[in-house]
């Protein structure tokens, strides 16, 4: 899987954080080509791994009890 503007931009909505568009460029950079281990094999990132890398990346960024962790937590402690 690769890292679209439209899958950034769905995810950061969805944690409801903004970034500098200059991150979101490094993010796309990074995250939306294949990769390459220098041996010639190519392989692609899951989206457990870009959620994730994304998630530690954007962390500083985020307003105080405002990410998806906490987001997480409350709606699993939801009654349906």
């Amino acid at each position: 899987m690769l890292l679209t503007r439209k899958m950034l931009n769905t995810i950061l909505r969805n944690w409801r954080m903004q970034i500098p568009l200059e991150l979101k460029k490094e993010l796309l950079e990074q995250y939306g080509n294949l990769v390459d281990d220098g041996e010639g094999h190519v392989f692609e990132y899951t989206e457990q791994d870009i959620c994730e890398q994304l998630r530690k990346i954007i962390r500083p960024y985020q307003e105080p009890g405002d990410f998806p962790e906490e987001i997480a937590q409350a709606f699993s402690r939801m009654k349906y």
